[in-house]
């Protein structure tokens, strides 16, 4: 399978990345992040205040489906825009695993950071650290 990048609409887009790591997809996010605010600095050269919010998930089976990637990803990615944007937050493969990747935390595992948990909606809890 190979990696597709496309518009779902407005200013959302997905990356589906087979064969990547959750661990790799958060430094990618993180990387694309970090690289969109640096370029975003001067348009024209007129000064531009412009930053991403990324919401990645990640399934371990080798068939997840889609919706339940994408419907994982959009909740990570909303989470990302309410906990004050310009932050890649990842959702894990069991729905209710938040891992706010904001610039400077340290990962201290795929599936953990040393930060402060993202409350999910949809799992109406937050999750432990």
């Amino acid at each position: 399978m190979t990696n597709v990048v496309g518009r779902l609409g407005g200013e959302e887009f997905a990356a589906i990345l087979p064969g990547v790591d959750a661990e790799m997809a958060v430094e990618e996010a993180e990387a694309l992040r970090e690289a969109f605010a640096k370029e975003a600095e001067f348009v024209n050269g007129l000064p531009v205040g412009a930053t991403l919010s990324i919401g990645v998930a990640a399934d371990n089976q080798v068939d997840p489906g889609l919706t339940s990637l994408f419907r994982r990803a959009d909740a990570a990615l909303y989470a990302a825009k309410s906990a004050g944007r310009n932050r890649v937050v990842f959702i894990g493969a069991d729905d209710c695993t938040a891992l706010p990747a904001l610039p400077g935390t340290v990962r201290t595992s795929p599936t953990r950071v040393d930060d402060e948990p993202v409350y999910l909606m949809q799992c109406k809890q937050v999750p432990s650290m």
